[in-house]
This record gives C-alpha cells, sequence and structure tokens, in this order.
C-alpha cells in the first residue's frame, strides 16, 4: 500500500487531534512509502505533501507500466558494472575481448570508472566525446570508446538497472573518407602471377572479396570447383 506520512504529526488514537512529533521543525516532513514488486519498500523524504504526492503518483504509474527502477540497482558504479559485463563477453574472440579491455582501462574507467550508472548524463557523455577528439584520439578510437559504453549502459537497461540509456544518440565523429582503388582484369592477373605458389590464393581474394581470416578457415570440401562456388564456414 502506498501511503504519505507527515513525521510532524501523529493523531491521538483516544481524542483524534493532531499533535506534534518529536521530529516537529526537524527535517522534511512528508515521507511518502510505497513496495515495488519484488516487495522492498522505497521511500523519499519532501518539505511540500503535494511534491511528496507528484512523486507516489509518478512512481506508482511506473510500476503500472512495468517501468520502474528501483534505485539500489542504479547505484551500481560504471566500473564495477563493466567487470560484470566483460566476464559476459567470454565468447568473443581473444582479439576482440583484448581491444574491450585497453579501451576500458584506457579511455571509459577514467572517466566513468567511479560513476553511478544513475548518474552518467547525456550532456556528460557529449562532454566526454568531445573531450576525447581535443586530445588527438582518432574518430575511429573515439567512436570505439563511445560504442563500448552505450553497450554496457544498454546491458543494464536490459538488467533493469536504468530505464533508459543515457549515452544514445550522441553526434560522433566523422570516419575520414578514402578513395578506394580497385585492380582490373589484367592488373590483377599481373599481381597474382608475381605471387608465385599464391597465385590462386590471390585470384581468390580479389575475386571474392573474401577477407583475410575468411579465406584461410577455407577448405577444400567447401569449394566447387565445376560451379566456380565456394561455401563459407559458418554453413
Amino acid at each position: 500500500m502506498a501511503t504519505i506520512q507527515d513525521r510532524w504529526h501523529r493523531r491521538n488514537r483516544s481524542t483524534g487531534k493532531l499533535e506534534r512529533t518529536a521530529l516537529y521543525g526537524k527535517g522534511k516532513r512528508y515521507r511518502p512509502h510505497f513496495r515495488d514488486a519484488s516487495g522492498r519498500e522505497v521511500t523519499k523524504a519532501f518539505d511540500r505533501k503535494v511534491d511528496a504526492q507528484r512523486w507516489l503518483d509518478e512512481r506508482t504509474a511506473e510500476l503500472v507500466r512495468g517501468t520502474y527502477i528501483h534505485p539500489e540497482l542504479g547505484r551500481l558504479t560504471v566500473g564495477r558494472w563493466a567487470e560484470t559485463w566483460i566476464e559476459g563477453r567470454a565468447h568473443l574472440a581473444p582479439k576482440t575481448l583484448a581491444s574491450y579491455q585497453s579501451l576500458l582501462r584506457a579511455r571509459v574507467l577514467p572517466r566513468w570508472g567511479e560513476v553511478r550508472l544513475s548518474r552518467v548524463g547525456h550532456g556528460d557523455v557529449v562532454a566526454w566525446v568531445a573531450a576525447m577528439r581535443a586530445d588527438g584520439l582518432s574518430a575511429s578510437r573515439t567512436r570505439q570508446a563511445y560504442h563500448l559504453l552505450t553497450a554496457m549502459l544498454d546491458a543494464a537497461v536490459k538488467d533493469r538497472r536504468l530505464a533508459r540509456n543515457a549515452a544514445s544518440g550522441v553526434d560522433l565523429p566523422r570516419l575520414p573518407t578514402t578513395d578506394r582503388r580497385y585492380l582490373d582484369h589484367s592488373q590483377l592477373a599481373d599481381l597474382a602471377g608475381h605471387c608465385g605458389p599464391h597465385r590462386v590464393l590471390v585470384l581468390l581474394l580479389g575475386y571474392t572479396g573474401l577477407r583475410w581470416g575468411e579465406a584461410a578457415a577455407l577448405r577444400v570440401r567447401r569449394v566447387d570447383l565445376l560451379r566456380g562456388r565456394t561455401r563459407s564456414p559458418s554453413r
């Protein structure tokens, strides 16, 4: 049941009259109470009853919508949450995991490590991104650091530690554009001809666009010479 306690007065059961309590004039007067879906009691103090009622109405509406987040869950720091989050990334390739850990140490945790999840503000993230660029960090690395923070906060939302991700929607530096150059048939054939025993591999890479890791994982059984096709290792 949701109630609002008047800490300065209580009603005398015998006379029905309001009497001052020992807390009269001390601290904030009104303290609304309610229990969340898990049964935990939540309370907050206000000077005015109208403010206490508004807060209680808002929390009640969140409970009905299923969007209520207990304040205690958002008090975990980004640094502590990062430990939990990174442990859940054990399925990633070692190189990717090492890259995440490097970004955490160098860029994310120095700024956000001691900040509570609930205290991460959109404007603060905007300033952080701008500061990284001002420090000379490349656009690519800046974007990677930002996306890492965003991914952790998205996970906190899914874990019901946050109602929303305050880092979403930040304008990021554009990646530099470069002119791409492609070989024509004769140039590719000439290049492959100078690669000795790797001629066929160069032609395969040139005509299929396979990345090195994909080509290295290719097996004979996945090559159909009659149809001129290859099947990816994931199929």
